[in-house]
């Protein structure tokens, strides 16, 4: 329920940043995506109030979505007509390996660091803020290439 929106909004602010001349728009909604769900999730796992707290799930989960459309897009517009399925699939992969690891490494932080299965919670977010920066950083750092490999493919499409 909560994904959809995200997602329908992302893509209608990425194209407004492309039409509004910004090369990079699907980037940077992915980036700020990436933000708003790393800051979400963090709150979500320090508030005391469980109810308070699912609202900030339901957020972070709205802007998980948010950064789908644009990226699928960032990829299309990379990709000749005959691969886009594969790399789309291949992106898809990506996601679930990843979210799957999270889940062992979170019992491996909480009992390595705090010993303590009750603070799973802090684990998760120091998972989302290294995770989630780490993101931040290299979208931040490639944006450049992007552009440059948008153009190079079609430059119509940028």
């Amino acid at each position: 329920m909560a994904s959809a929106p995200g997602t329908l909004f992302g893509g209608w602010l990425a194209d407004r940043l492309l039409r509004a001349g910004h090369e990079d728009g699907r980037l940077k909604v992915l980036m700020i995506a990436t933000a708003g769900a790393v800051l979400s999730t963090v709150v979500s796992q320090l508030l005391p109030n469980p109810h308070v707290a699912m609202g900030f799930v339901w957020l972070a989960l709205a802007f998980a979505g948010m950064g789908l459309a644009p990226v699928l897009a960032a990829i299309q517009a990379l990709t000749p007509d005959h691969f886009r399925g594969q790399a789309s699939a291949v992106l898809y992969v990506l996601i679930f390996i990843v979210a799957f690891a999270g889940i062992p490494m979170a019992g491996a932080l909480t009992d390595g660091l705090f010993k303590d299965r009750n603070q799973l919670h802090l684990s998760l977010a120091i998972m989302a803020m290294v995770f989630g920066l780490l993101s931040l950083v290299l979208v931040w750092r490639t944006r450049h290439h992007y552009v440059a490999g948008v153009r190079a493919f079609d430059p119509s499409v940028a």
